[in-house]
């Protein structure tokens, strides 16, 4: 199996990727990316200057994709950027910097217990 997926520049400030798009890739940073959602077999990203992509990949594809670049996964169609977390509220959901509240799921609430560990 081929990975579909480029990545345009990395450094430890700044990585681009590119996300299929209809018949395009667009160039999109990685820092600026709040959040994907699962659209059934698409994701929705959401970016940070308000713009949003409906890109032809499942969740699940970029979760393995992004969870190295600081993802966390908070529910069963949440991906989050914890570069965009402005808060946790009792362990259980998380503010964006958006101001958008997702709800942890309890499956990944462990998780979640271990990302404050390891940010505090």
């Amino acid at each position: 199996m081929t990975q579909n997926h480029i990545f345009l520049k990395e450094s430890s400030s700044t990585s681009k990727i590119l996300v299929h798009i209809g018949n395009e890739h667009i160039a999109v940073d990685i820092n600026d990316i709040i959040k994907c959602e699962a659209d059934g077999n698409y994701s929705l990203f959401t970016a940070s200057n308000k713009s949003t992509y409906l890109v032809s990949k499942s969740l699940k594809y970029y979760e393995g994709l992004l969870s190295k670049k600081g993802f966390f996964r908070a529910n069963r169609s949440t991906l989050i950027n914890i570069n965009q977390i402005h808060s946790i509220y009792k362990k259980e959901a998380i503010t964006l910097s958006n101001k958008e509240r997702i709800v942890v799921s309890i499956r990944n609430k462990p998780k979640l217990i271990e990302l404050i560990k390891n940010l505090s």
